[in-house]
């Protein structure tokens, strides 16, 4: 890839999530997201159809890194105290651009880490994972207690229903 387009991208997306720290989606302008990554509006749309698809992209590449990342994924059922460990991490190491990218939108953070995580298991434990996902991942990003504790109650929850 062109080095001049890879640069440009970069600026656009970074511009991107510096407004989305400060505003929601639909407060960002192209204009000024164009002003701030220095690259006038045809350069952008050359790019990106609008911020929705800029924003969409940045999500899909975070939940994929995530995934990646998240080496212990099929660990729940069999080793809880490993998989709540390791979906810690990655949410800690993720945890910036997921708070940014998905910012007004944890819910549906929450319900696409849940989708992605259930295609590693069987059909019979689909409700059992999607209530453990669900509340887990849920505790992890908006708890206020300590990590420790959050993984601690998690595992003790889940050794108890599995």
């Amino acid at each position: 890839m062109d080095l001049r387009v890879v640069k440009t991208k970069k600026n656009i997306r970074d511009a991107f999530l510096e407004l989305r720290k400060k505003h929601s989606l639909d407060e960002i302008k192209v204009n000024v997201l164009c002003e701030k990554a220095m690259v006038n509006k045809t350069t952008f749309y050359n790019h990106y159809q609008d911020i929705y698809e800029l924003s969409e992209e940045l999500e899909k590449e975070v939940l994929d890194n995530f995934l990646n990342n998240f080496q212990d994924i099929d660990m729940m059922l069999t080793d809880s105290q490993r998989f709540i460990n390791g979906m810690h991490e990655v949410l800690e190491s993720e945890n910036d651009m997921l708070r940014i990218v998905f910012k007004d939108k944890m819910d549906e953070l929450i319900e696409r880490i849940e989708k992605k995580i259930r295609n590693y298991y069987a059909k019979e434990d689909q409700m059992l994972i999607s209530f453990l996902i669900g509340g887990s991942i849920h505790l992890m990003i908006k708890s206020k207690h300590k990590n420790e504790d959050v993984e601690n109650f998690l595992v003790e929850v889940i050794t108890k229903l599995v």
